[in-house]
């Protein structure tokens, strides 16, 4: 930090201390050149002269060799602001080698940060070369804020999406600096802050910036754009429970986001919203890197079989290395209510199964019905129950198989070229087969599709030429993320873009996922070239062409996040 003129100020005024300061005008006298020798610290010429918001003066120290006899100097000066004013003069006590050029200002004419040029020149009779004749900087009032500085030794964190987006961002730097006047208030930033060699952002390519009071323990999230632009309507913001309640004339229900200290973890309760209303509202978390690791994780790894034909669910479990042990759950549903969560968290709910370390969990699923679930995570530390994870699927349980027939062959085209190596074998698949379910007459299947160990590509083609696929192994196991599927995006909760049939292709507008997001969103084709099989098939024609979607992959097969929205109904 650069040290300010006012301590000069304060080490020269220790010297008075100690000489006599008096005025005695039958002795004044002016000093000679030789005798005086005037001038400004070397020091002071490198630095800025800091003014505060909160005085209306501010005194420059000036130097002399001879301190014998009062001493009157003329000063002239420049200054590119109206706002300060400038004495022609300068005295100098009987036996003191500093006096102060006091500069005046009008502090409301001020801002924060902001300098002005000034120039400070003494009189040339009067200078020496033991210093500086002209101080030539700037003078303001400092900036309020600290610098954007990490907040520990990582300066990292992982923030955790719950209520828009699904999915956790690992690696996200995490800054802090600190108001120099009101010395309890904090912004945080979450994201790239001004580096180029890091393009890790938050939400759809942005800086989140957080409020943190350290009085009150309060962390505020003002309203921000998240990235996103909604088609129908717009820009979604995000913004914390106390402002948006606020912002709709509701009474506020008094929830704030919290700062622990201890363990690093930030929580905040926020809505994402719109003018017309809001699409999902709930407590996201940051995780700071450099603080006991308590996190936890969750990827739903299929359906097992054993030898007695009884299905079992799978989930492997992830623990940070500080979890000293973890309740997981299974739940009907998407949605996990407040008391169900209380439940996991007492040990009570039923089925849960407890675990100390990271793996692999089995749920017993032979009485279970076809349906929509949700495995829950709640870590404990300290025998406290930390924030939980969840991974939400759909899966059949159904012991009976469904078989199918051959009705068509044709080419597949996958536009997810980035997966080659990964997925597929092929950007283009010859020779792939469309079967036909031989219990329902519009679910069909594509096989070989994906790579081995899928299944095929299992879809209904609606009388109205649009397509609802079925949640489909692509055949690939992400050595982190588990299983990888397919899914239309419609399903998968982006309205905006339909599969269709029409004239001899199929549109599949796709999202590539696991539990914890999506690897990309891409439209794959399949257009039929010849027959195979006996079973008459005439698909229904669509009146119109449907929406399409970009092949968009996240780069470099690194899924961080969901990144696109899980919660598309509007609330108002």
């Amino acid at each position: 930090m650069k040290k300010s003129v006012l301590l000069y100020s304060l080490l020269a005024l220790l010297t008075l201390v100690f000489g006599a300061c008096s005025h005695d005008d039958d002795n004044y006298q002016w000093a000679t050149a030789s005798g005086a020798q005037v001038y400004f610290s070397n020091e002071m010429t490198s630095e800025n002269i800091e003014v505060s918001k909160e005085a209306y003066t501010v005194n420059v120290p000036i130097y002399r060799v001879d301190t014998d006899g009062e001493l009157t100097v003329s000063i002239s000066s420049t200054c590119a602001s109206d706002a300060y004013t400038i004495p022609s003069t300068v005295t100098f006590a009987d036996g003191s080698n500093v006096a102060y050029i006091t500069i005046t200002y009008n502090p409301d004419a001020l801002s924060y940060g902001e300098y002005d040029d000034i120039t400070l020149t003494i009189d040339g009779a009067y200078t020496t070369e033991y210093g500086d004749a002209e101080y030539t900087g700037k003078i303001g009032v400092a900036e309020a804020w600290s610098e954007w500085t990490p907040y520990n030794s990582a300066g990292t964190c992982t923030y955790e999406y719950t209520s828009f987006l699904s999915g956790t961002d690992p690696g996200l730097k995490f800054y802090y600096r600190q108001n120099l006047i009101e010395t309890n208030k904090y912004e945080f930033a979450v994201g790239y802050i001004e580096d180029e060699n890091n393009d890790i952002l938050w939400g759809y390519g942005v800086t989140l910036y957080l409020e943190y009071d350290s009085e009150t323990g309060i962390v505020s999230v003002p309203s921000q754009y998240m990235g996103y632009t909604h088609s129908s309507y717009g820009e979604v913001n995000i913004i914390d429970y106390e402002g948006y309640y606020a912002l709709r004339g509701w009474e506020f229900d008094g929830t704030y986001g919290t700062f622990d200290k201890e363990l690093g973890i930030i929580t905040i309760p926020v809505f994402y919203y719109v003018s017309a209303g809001y699409f999902g509202a709930g407590n996201e978390y940051i995780y700071l890197d450099g603080f006991p690791d308590i996190s936890s994780n969750v990827v739903y790894a299929g359906k097992f079989i054993n030898t007695e034909e009884n299905p079992y669910i799978v989930a492997n479990v992830t623990l940070g290395e500080d979890v000293e042990y973890a309740y997981v759950a299974l739940v009907e549903g998407s949605e996990v209510s407040d008391d169900v969560l209380a439940e996991i968290q007492a040990g009570t709910y039923t089925p849960l199964q407890s675990v100390t370390e990271s793996g692999e969990v089995r749920f017993d699923a032979v009485d279970y019905a076809d349906g929509t679930y949700t495995i829950v995570v709640v870590p404990f530390y300290n025998k406290t129950a930390q924030a939980e994870s969840t991974a939400t699927f759909k899966y059949a349980f159904s012991s009976a198989a469904e078989t199918w027939s051959a009705v068509y062959t044709g080419s597949y085209t996958y536009t997810a070229k980035s997966y080659r190596g990964y997925f597929f074998e092929n950007e283009v698949e010859e020779d792939v087969t469309l079967y036909q379910s031989d219990s329902d007459e519009n679910r069909y299947k594509l096989d070989p599709w994906g790579t081995t160990g899928s299944e095929g590509l299992i879809f209904t083609l609606n009388e109205d030429g649009t397509i609802t696929c079925d949640q489909s192994f692509t055949g690939y196991v992400d050595d982190t993320y588990g299983e990888v599927y397919a899914i239309d995006l419609v399903s998968y909760g982006y309205d905006s873009y339909t599969s269709y049939y029409e004239d001899g292709t199929f549109y599949f507008n796709l999202a590539y996922y696991v539990s914890a997001g999506a690897f990309g969103y891409v439209m794959d084709t399949f257009t039929i070239t010849g027959t195979a099989g006996a079973k008459a098939f005439t698909p229904a024609k669509s009146k119109s062409k449907r929406a399409n979607v970009s092949g968009t992959l996240l780069k470099n097969h690194s899924l961080r996040t969901n990144k696109i929205p899980v919660r598309t109904t509007l609330h108002k």
